[in-house]
């Protein structure tokens, strides 16, 4: 109860019920919504940003991101400071940014929901995540599938039952690597495979820690 009651991170207020649906918010915002914890987010801007091209994983533990320069500004907002932050050297100064995407991030999305209810627009963002989830477990060949689930990754991070539905949907199937791969598994180019052709893992997703603690 004590874990659960630290996991909620959103401002009281937010839990004020207006009425109708919030539509509108991407997927890094019903997040924020939906209360992920702060690592899921993290890594749903990641992927975000690399499919994007707008930024390469050098290593991925611990993780350290080489940024492309300059950074686009067509970038979400909170995709630019994500960036801002993985181009500081300091452990510290990387941190410190970091917390301060958080709390922007939910301070924005508080103001998108004013007058809106909180509970309607939560169900709204899960309605998108199973339906995202239906398109790539009815893909008829594993071609398809792959690419749906490249283009719905960000709503189908949504599920806190990720991990396992990624494991079920690919299970006895080829993966086809997306394009991007590469950019986030810096041994993809070295491996006999390509981006676009059959791979034997599954997708993960592990956390974008910014150091230690």
């Amino acid at each position: 109860s004590t874990r659960k009651r630290k996991m909620k991170y959103l401002p009281p207020k937010m839990r004020i019920e207006g009425h109708g649906i919030k539509r509108g918010l991407t997927a890094v915002e019903a997040a924020i919504l939906m209360e992920h914890p702060a690592d899921k987010v993290m890594t749903m801007i990641l992927f975000a940003v690399l499919k994007k091209d707008a930024a390469s994983v050098v290593t991925r533990d611990p993780l350290k991101v080489e940024v492309t320069q300059p950074i686009d500004e067509k970038l979400r907002y909170y995709e630019r400071d994500f960036l801002a932050a993985f181009a500081e050297n300091s452990n510290r100064d990387r941190k410190r940014k970091l917390q301060d995407l958080m709390v922007k991030l939910i301070k924005n999305v508080g103001k998108r929901m004013k007058g809106f209810s909180h509970k309607e627009t939560v169900v709204y963002y899960k309605s998108i995540m199973r339906k995202a989830w239906t398109q790539i477990e009815q893909a008829d060949t594993p071609e398809v599938r792959s690419q749906q689930y490249d283009e719905h990754m960000g709503w189908t991070m949504l599920d806190r039952d990720f991990d396992q539905r990624t494991e079920d949907a690919f299970r006895g199937r080829p993966v086809f690597v997306p394009m991007w791969w590469h950019r986030y598994d810096p041994s993809w180019s070295r491996s006999s495979s390509t981006p676009g052709r059959p791979a034997t893992a599954k997708p993960t997703a592990p956390a974008p820690t910014p150091g230690t603690g």
